[in-house]
């Protein structure tokens, strides 16, 4: 599988796990407040190991053999660095999660998560409060020499999406802030912020050699290589040579989620 990737889809060896591309913005006349009219959860069968992820299948939302740190990193965008005072079972117990929207219209990824949220709330009892911490993290921020690629316009409503392999990722139509949190669940083991102050949308391919670490946290399961990795520069590099897009590792402020409560889910 050298080399294989796909806009909107995450390609491990063995069985794929996808976040399909679509649209995150949308005509102001579809506007909504969607709820699943129907979700199930259930514990996840050390069977299913080797399909890890969350997408969407048509109109239903399906995440298989993900923790409640995956569900709330979904929901919330919080690496599990972000989740404090969390129970052990939110990272060692495994949960399979489907849910159907109260809507024919296909939700946008916000509306996606806040059903997500909705369902952490009434099956998981999650309760919560918002904080802020000093945390090494990953910020993003515009090189000095400036932007090296040119924001995608006219196409307001258009899909946004995104593809990874190791050793590259492509991005289609998606603002910077939603870069952060795919470099967040895929390549990098820390929270990743946006620093660029950039609110457009960007279309890229950024191509590098990734190093040890990257891509640690998916689940252990294997990212295919991108061909001819080995000959690039590191991925700080080459954002700045690619992209004018400076990646740097520092302390700095993050939002963190305390946990008040939460409880194991019964299943459906």
């Amino acid at each position: 599988m050298a080399g294989s990737i796909a806009f909107g889809m995450v390609l491990w060896q063995g069985r794929a796990a996808q976040t399909n591309a679509m649209n995150d913005k949308k005509d102001p006349a579809f506007d909504a407040n969607p709820t699943f009219a129907v979700a199930t959860v259930k514990l996840s069968p050390e069977s299913e190991a080797d399909d890890w992820g969350t997408q969407i299948r048509g109109h239903r939302f399906v995440a298989t053999h993900v923790s409640m740190n995956d569900l709330i990193g979904y929901a919330y965008g919080m690496n599990a660095q972000q989740i404090d005072h969390a129970p052990a079972w939110f990272g060692s117990d495994r949960f399979d999660v489907e849910g159907v929207p109260d809507t024919e219209i296909l939700p946008t990824r916000d509306e996606y998560r806040t059903m997500v949220q909705k369902t952490l709330v009434e099956r998981f009892g999650l309760k919560f409060h918002r904080g802020q911490k000093m945390l090494t993290a990953y910020v993003l921020s515009v090189d000095s020499g400036g932007l090296k690629i040119q924001e995608t316009v006219g196409q307001p409503y258009a899909a946004e999406g995104w593809g990874v392999s190791r050793g590259r990722l492509q991005v289609k139509n998606m603002s910077f802030a939603s870069v952060a949190r795919v470099m967040q669940r895929t390549v990098f083991d820390r929270p990743v912020v946006d620093g660029t102050g950039l609110k457009g949308r960007y279309t890229f391919n950024l191509r590098w050699h990734p190093d040890d670490v990257q891509f640690g946290q998916m689940q252990g399961l294997t990212v295919p290589d991108d061909e001819g990795s080995e000959a690039r520069d590191d991925i700080y590099s080459a954002a700045r040579k690619q992209l004018g897009l400076k990646i740097e590792a520092k302390k700095t402020m993050v939002d963190v989620m305390v946990i008040d409560a939460a409880s194991q889910p019964v299943a459906n």
